[in-house]
């Protein structure tokens, strides 16, 4: 009985501590928040001065401020306080300057929390408008600044006239700080658009050198000119630079650096590049990615296509790649003479044919320029050093050919002058080997142009 009788006691004294408990728990605050003045003003790119007093009606501790800047209802900026205590808080938050945005009305947003996760949410009205500066900066990659004027139509477009050496100019753009900042607004090129904050040169296209017009909106941060030439031009600054370019059959280019490139000395590939009466050049390899490196000293680029992995291409075992040359020394462009060596391998040694169709590829050899009459003894390989190579007949790689001008050595697969036939100097011949039947064998043509 005297058990039963504390049990009854126990539960009358947990009674009301369970009902005081649970009154702790599901008290809830209220946060006040009181914001002066009402309504403000600032410009895309500077920054707005805030102050709130923070307190609450019921006495429960504060937990958090947060402010948010929102255009058009999204967050384009965010700040995050302590509030440990009642009182004034004061801050500054950054008014972004992003494109495309209109002037108009932002929202300041104040978001007060207390411990019990309560929250009261009081929001300013912003006047904000885009920065309408009287001038801007064009910088010009070679170190040259050009002041831009804004239209009369449209004070964010801004113009300027440069005399360009030639039909492509590299740049960015500068203007004034805004308002309480320090640091002018720079525009530049990202890798894949024209942002703020960054001075990646952009580049501007125009069908011709000389004067010409550079353009640009602080509005829609959009540029000019963006001329689209059916001619894509390479500059080389320096000999043994190397350009990787994504080379488009059929394409025109143009080449500039040195005067001998504009001249006949130069000489340009006839397997990769077609000379055209207005100096361009049309690509005649497949479409894909090319190793060029200009050669100023013996005047002609070193051509050769590139793997999917960025290395130079190598036959696969479909078909699909690349052929090599590799011989003695009397074989090499852009002449024996000038590249004299004797079976070395390397991409600056040895010869790519260029892949003219689908598993089909081609070089061309003039005699006496390319081809030395008298030492005619080179080999087609997969690649720029030993390995697979077209070796004898019967072996995994070989080659068949009827051409009355030149052989394939049984023995080992090296080509020769066919029997009884006679070469000159002066003579063009064009080797195909086509892969697209398989290489056990494949098939070489010898053309006399």
């Amino acid at each position: 009985m005297k058990r039963y009788i504390k049990q009854i006691i126990a539960l009358i004294i947990a009674v009301p501590l369970l009902a005081a408990c649970s009154d702790d728990e599901t008290k809830t605050g209220i946060p006040v928040i009181t914001v002066s003045p009402e309504r403000i003003s600032t410009i895309m790119g500077d920054s707005i001065d805030y102050s709130v007093n923070c307190s609450s009606s019921t006495g429960t501790p504060l937990s958090t401020l947060k402010v948010e800047l929102r255009y058009g209802g999204e967050v384009v900026a965010m700040q995050t306080f302590r509030t440990k205590t009642e009182g004034a808080y004061s801050g500054r938050i950054n008014a972004p300057f992003y494109r495309s945005i209109p002037n108009g009305t932002a929202e300041l947003r104040f978001i007060l929390q207390d411990v019990s996760l309560a929250t009261t949410e009081k929001s300013l009205e912003v006047d904000i408008q885009r920065p309408e500066f009287k001038s801007i900066d064009f910088v010009c990659a070679d170190g040259k600044t050009y002041t831009m004027r804004p239209s009369a139509g449209n004070p964010y477009l801004f113009t300027t006239t440069i005399n360009a050496p030639s039909t492509v100019t590299k740049g960015h753009f500068k203007a004034p700080a805004v308002g309480k900042t320090h640091d002018p607004l720079v525009f530049g090129w990202n890798g894949k658009e024209v942002v703020l904050g960054n001075d990646g040169d952009i580049t501007f296209t125009s069908e011709s050198a000389g004067n010409i017009e550079i353009s640009f909106d602080t509005q829609y941060l959009e540029y000019g000119p963006t001329y689209e030439s059916k001619i894509t031009l390479v500059k080389f600054t320096a000999t043994g630079e190397t350009q990787v370019l994504n080379m488009s059959q059929g394409k025109l280019y143009q080449f500039e650096g040195t005067s001998e490139m504009k001249s006949d000395e130069w000489y340009y590939d006839p397997d990769f590049l077609s000379r055209n009466n207005d100096g361009t050049f049309t690509f005649k390899a497949l479409t894909g990615s090319y190793s060029l490196t200009a050669d100023f000293d013996k005047k002609y680029f070193r051509i050769h296509p590139l793997g999917e992995d960025g290395k130079p291409a190598r036959l696969q075992p479909d078909g699909t790649g690349c052929i090599w040359l590799i011989g003695s020394a009397g074989m090499n462009k852009p002449t024996w003479k000038a590249i004299n060596l004797s079976w070395n391998t390397g991409i600056g040694k040895d010869v790519a044919m260029a892949p003219i169709a689908d598993k089909v590829y081609q070089v061309t050899l003039t005699i006496g320029k390319q081809l030395n009459a008298d030492d005619v003894n080179f080999k087609f390989f997969g690649q720029a050093e030993w390995g697979v190579e077209f070796g004898k007949n019967g072996s995994d790689h070989y080659l068949v050919t009827d051409n009355p001008y030149f052989k394939v050595k049984e023995g080992d697969g090296n080509i020769a002058i066919a029997d009884d036939a006679t070469i000159k100097d002066g003579e063009t011949y064009v080797f195909t080997i086509d892969c697209s039947a398989g290489m056990k064998p494949a098939k070489l043509t010898v053309v006399k142009q």
